[in-house]
């Protein structure tokens, strides 16, 4: 799953509910299990500019909650 990053977004802070992997790139993003390890309940900043894409894995079901900082 991913979510395309708005026009002035330099960053985005992210959390999961479960375990998770998540990749930031342009184009067509896919997370594998080998990429950045968000862990559960844990807060962070990745940078992003406009247009890119977030993906995210997990083993699990989770909700991975997203927010730009402009």
């Amino acid at each position: 799953s991913y979510t395309v990053v708005g026009i002035s977004c330099f960053a985005l802070r992210v959390v999961a509910s479960t375990d998770t992997r998540i990749r930031v790139g342009n184009g067509t993003v896919t997370a594998v299990t080998t990429d950045t390890l968000l862990p559960a309940g844990v807060p962070e900043y990745v940078a992003a500019t406009a247009g890119q894409k977030i993906a995210a894995v997990s083993t699990s079901a989770g909700t991975l909650n997203i927010t730009e900082n402009v």
